[in-house]
């Protein structure tokens, strides 16, 4: 097993370690709560808080504009693949 040389630089590297190691979970308690961030809803939610009957429904948003993307049936019919009427005659 090889010698490890015990330098002045190693031991002030490792008081450092070891008084960060001691102080970080009271530097943390003085920190105090870290703050929230309350979450984006982007669907549109009802509630219903009845005794009993507790219940969150949501419905997605809807998307009115594509923005020239082809639609699926668009992207079907230009190109036929092995269920495409055309291709099943071959």
């Amino acid at each position: 097993m090889a010698a490890i040389q015990f330098t002045a630089r190693r031991s002030v590297f490792a008081l450092g370690i070891a008084i960060a190691t001691i102080a970080a979970p009271a530097v943390a308690t003085f920190a105090g709560a870290a703050p929230t961030v309350a979450p984006r809803i982007l669907a549109g939610c009802t509630t219903n808080s009845e005794p009993g009957n507790n219940s969150l429904d949501c419905e997605p948003p809807a998307v009115s504009d594509f923005n020239g993307a082809p639609s699926e049936m668009e992207l079907t019919d230009t190109n036929p693949g092995i269920a495409s009427p055309s291709a099943r005659g071959r």
